[in-house]
């Protein structure tokens, strides 16, 4: 079973009824209809007159209490109109008025009632969401809690064995830092070890030496010893810990042992270090300055401590902040994130900006970035028209789906109403409707057809003579209805000369089009929260030496600059007026205006 939903209804075969909704294009139910149940309805208005003439009242109540009707408003056409307590009571009408009393601020209040209904309903289910995560959250915490506090037991055990090698440790530490060659290394260790009753002799070898030293030693001596190595570079040597008894060396003296060579060979590799050390900074300037990118060392507060020569370039100072060395700002860049990958943008020009923490050895307590600034600017605005590309060839195919699909009914339409004509009298009172409306689908047809233009994008463009003043205004007419329903009022200046221009009327029209839909759109929206907020749009064509302009000004602003580029409908009225070699102009003339301006070179004009 299909369903069909509307925000509004009406229920009534009463011509005054009717008549006096019929701007609101509602959905016409049937009195003898029997189905509701694929029915979804916010709004339904009800005739009381009608209500004693349906045979299924029954499953309309019902329809009522499932909430597929949120709204129910009865009306009567004259004061003597009556209904028993049962239809009242089960309809449960939100509102019952004489129809001159009804107005469309009404039908607007139950509509925003509707709407407020349903955010609450969001919200409810959204606490109960984060609620239930909240739950979840804590039990997680309490289980990590509980890990921890068994691992914490188990550290302090640790610490307490710990604590009896760190006087060792400290000694050995210290004995370490003070060797500075092989020589004085066995010398220094063998009195520390034996004055601890580690060991009974500590002996340094080199690997060259180490397969003879070890058969005088299986030949001489019968006791336990441990071997660890030590390598400097290109030389490898070998440390011997002897014991003097045969038991082997408790697990810890083995790891003490690992250790001991570790560090003696980090402090013997760092006198090396030192003297390799001026070797790299070299190197490190070297690839520090040939980067053709901006590379910049600087701190929390965005001074600068280091910048390479691509950086400097027109600068006579590397003092300051990196927003005034490089950009000549007076703050800090928009979307600057330490520590993060970011984008920024300097009046034309967009830089990728990839930001690594740094820390210093000398200032352990100072917080460094490096800062790397890659010109990014030709690349995003190749992205940029593969993305509007790829957005408008959805468009094509969306806009030739949805004309298909409304071409067969409207056609139907069309057809019905022609016959309805046919059948009636010159005079009938009618007429003038069934004129209006069949005037109306004829626009809608006008519309269907130029929404196929989005699909026939590899045909070539057909240019005709044109006055844009005519074309325009043509295009206004077609929105008279839509501007009175919106609550839009329009007002197109005439010009003192005419503008012709060789260009594709239909790309043309369809353009301006889009642009009254943008407008209307926005002043959909801008009534969701201003009831009696009045549209304003001002349509004018003016000119400078090079250019001719057609200005669309209205009061329905600000509008955000990243919408841009994610509004279809910009994105298809710049690609129409692009291949005509036109331009869009998107700017704030005063505040919560907006102003789209179309550009026609002179040149190009007849």
């Amino acid at each position: 079973m299909s369903l069909v939903k509307t925000r509004l209804a009406l229920m009534s075969t009463n011509p005054v009824v009717l008549t006096k909704f019929a701007a609101f294009e509602p959905l016409h139910l049937n009195i003898a209809s029997e189905d509701f149940d694929g029915l979804e309805v916010e709004i339904l208005i009800l005739d009381i007159d009608t209500i004693e003439k349906m045979s299924h009242f029954k499953n309309l109540a019902l329809a009522r209490m499932a909430n597929r009707i949120q709204k129910i408003v009865l009306v009567a056409t004259h004061t003597q109109g009556s209904f028993s307590t049962f239809i009242y009571n089960s309809l449960s009408p939100d509102m019952v008025s004489m129809i001159e009393a009804l107005t469309e601020d009404d039908l607007f209040q139950l509509s925003s009632q509707i709407q407020q209904a349903a955010q609450n309903n969001v919200y409810l289910n959204l606490s109960h969401e984060l609620n239930v995560e909240y739950e979840k959250i804590k039990h997680e915490l309490e289980d990590k809690l509980n890990i921890k506090a068994k691992n914490l037991v188990e550290s302090r055990q640790k610490v307490f064995e710990i604590n009896s090698r760190i006087e060792f440790l400290r000694k050995t530490l210290y004995t370490i830092s003070e060797i500075h060659s092989i020589d004085t290394a066995e010398e220094k260790l063998n009195e520390l070890l034996t004055s601890y009753n580690k060991v009974t002799w500590f002996k340094i070898v080199s690997s060259l030496h180490s397969v003879d030293f070890e058969k005088d030693l299986q030949q001489q001596f019968d006791s336990a010893i441990f071997k660890t190595d030590l390598q400097l570079e290109d030389q490898s040597w070998n440390l011997y810990f002897f014991k003097g008894d045969k038991k082997p060396y408790k697990k810890n003296d083995v790891l003490l042992f690992k250790k001991l060579s570790e560090t003696l060979q980090i402090n013997l590799s760092r006198i090396n270090n030192l003297s390799n050390l001026k070797k790299n900074e070299n190197f490190f300037d070297l690839a520090f300055h040939s980067s053709k990118n901006p590379i910049l060392v600087i701190d929390q507060n965005y001074q600068v401590h280091q910048a390479n020569n691509a950086a400097l370039v027109g600068q006579s100072t590397k003092q300051g902040h990196c927003y005034e060395l490089l950009f000549g700002r007076n703050s800090v860049c928009v979307g600057c994130q330490l520590g993060k990958n970011f984008q920024i943008q300097e009046k034309n020009s967009f830089f990728n900006v990839h930001s690594q923490p740094l820390n210093l050895m000398e200032n352990e307590d100072g917080h460094f970035w490096v800062h790397v600034y890659e010109d990014s600017t030709e690349q995003n605005l190749y992205e940029k028209k593969l993305s509007q590309f790829a957005r408008l060839e959805e468009l094509g195919l969306i806009s030739s789906s949805i004309a298909h699909e409304l071409n067969n009914p409207l056609g139907g339409i069309l057809s019905f109403i022609q016959i309805m004509k046919m059948e009636l009298q010159p005079n009938h009172p009618l007429l003038q409707d069934l004129n209006l409306m069949h005037e109306t689908a004829l626009r809608m047809k006008k519309i269907i057809e130029d929404l196929l233009i989005f699909s026939r994008s590899n045909q070539s463009i057909v240019r005709e003579d044109s006055d844009i003043y005519q074309l325009t205004e043509s295009v206004l007419g077609q929105f008279d209805l839509q501007f009175k329903v919106e609550k839009v009022k329009i007002s197109f200046l005439p010009t003192t000369e005419s503008i012709k221009y060789k260009l594709s009327r239909t790309l043309f029209q369809n353009t301006v089009n889009l642009v009254l839909q943008f407008f209307l759109a926005r002043a959909a929206v801008k009534r969701t929260h201003k009831q009696n907020f009045i549209s304003l749009v001002e349509v004018k064509i003016t000119q400078d030496q090079m250019n001719y302009y057609l200005n669309f000004s209205s009061n329905l602003g600000p509008f955000e600059n990243e919408f841009k580029t994610k509004d279809l409908n910009l994105l298809a009225i710049e690609k129409a007026l692009t291949d005509q070699g036109f331009q869009l102009f998107i700017n704030e003339p005063a505040q919560d205006w907006i102003q789209l301006s179309i550009l026609f070179p002179k040149e190009l004009g007849i």
